[in-house]
């Protein structure tokens, strides 16, 4: 990750071909989508490009700290995606 700070090319296709498949499996398991995780996979590595500077090795683990990026980003998603209904007053009521 230090090296993709310096944006180094082919580093950051190891850091890919390293944690891709892993990656992913976050980004489904909240997606629900294969499509959907697809794209939030493309945009954890876009972010992953761009804050790479940000990254501090003492206090993450390099998987943890690439996870996180993908799990916020996954969720993100799914906020914009989810349609959210007010609930009315007679739905609350207990019967």
């Amino acid at each position: 990750i230090e090296l993709v700070a310096k944006e180094d090319r082919e580093a950051f296709r190891r850091v890919y071909a390293h944690s891709a498949n892993k990656l992913f499996a976050i980004c489904l398991g909240i997606t629900r989508s294969h499509a959907a995780a697809e794209d939030v996979l493309q945009e954890t590595f876009l972010k992953i490009w761009d804050r790479a500077k940000g990254y501090e090795p003492e206090r993450n683990r390099p998987l943890a700290w690439l996870a996180a990026i993908a799990r916020n980003t996954a969720i993100d998603w799914h906020r914009r995606h989810t349609k959210y209904r007010d609930v009315g007053e007679d739905e609350l009521n207990f019967h």
